[in-house]
């Protein structure tokens, strides 16, 4: 996706823009080109392969679960959104969302100091246009249960969507996770006493392509 729009590029300097004006590297091509060089040089189980990502790189993994649902047995984003449009992948996926309820990008954008853990979360315009965009992209109604969680002594309020509108037996769900007392961080145990990676190996470990 291009940095700067030709408007932009436009307004530098020519120093600037020699260096801003490049051919775009085709990063969802990259990825699955890595997976095909795995594959054919290690045993993998080309079933279970996940993506996770943070911040921008959640934005990316977000894209890799629409355009690369082939390939990618379920998916993660902490703190990155779906920057593209939510049309529906090439196959319903599982995928976990999560943030934290005093990430400053989110809350000074809302005008509050930390965001809610429960339900009033969808409220905010902005939470649920992120909301709506996963379900559409995955295939997932709107309707939802609630749980405030505890992991890791910390509250956790998480928002499940499980029913599917692209047939029974499809498999997808999208999990929301909003964690107290996160910023703009990957919780990893030492930032945050929780350990993202942790929660997410037992939502992944259970999922696999379709054969």
């Amino acid at each position: 996706m291009p940095l700067c729009t030709a408007e932009e590029l436009a307004g530098l300097t020519p120093e600037r823009r020699a260096l801003a004006d490049h051919p775009l590297a085709d990063d969802v091509a990259f990825v699955r080109a890595m997976l095909d060089d795995l594959a054919s040089q290690y045993a993998i189980d080309t079933r279970r392969i996940y993506a996770t990502g943070f911040s921008n790189g959640g934005s990316f993994t977000s894209r890799l679960a629409v355009e690369m649902a082939d390939r990618f047995a379920a998916v993660a984003a902490a703190s990155g959104g779906l920057d593209v449009d939510p049309v529906p992948g090439a196959r319903p996926i599982p995928f976990v969302f999560s943030g934290g309820n005093l990430d400053d990008g989110v809350t000074e954008a809302l005008g509050v100091t930390s965001l809610p853990l429960d339900e009033s979360l969808l409220g905010f315009a902005p939470i649920e246009e992120l909301v709506g965009g996963y379900l559409a992209a995955f295939g997932l109604d709107a309707e939802h249960s609630f749980t405030l969680r505890n992991l890791s002594g910390r509250s956790v309020a998480q928002l499940d969507y499980t029913t599917s509108v692209a047939g029974s037996g499809a498999g997808n769900f999208f999990s929301f996770m909003i964690i107290d007392g996160l910023g703009h961080q990957y919780p990893n145990g030492k930032n945050h006493p929780v350990v993202m990676a942790d929660e997410l190996w037992e939502v992944f470990r259970a999922e696999s392509l379709p054969e």
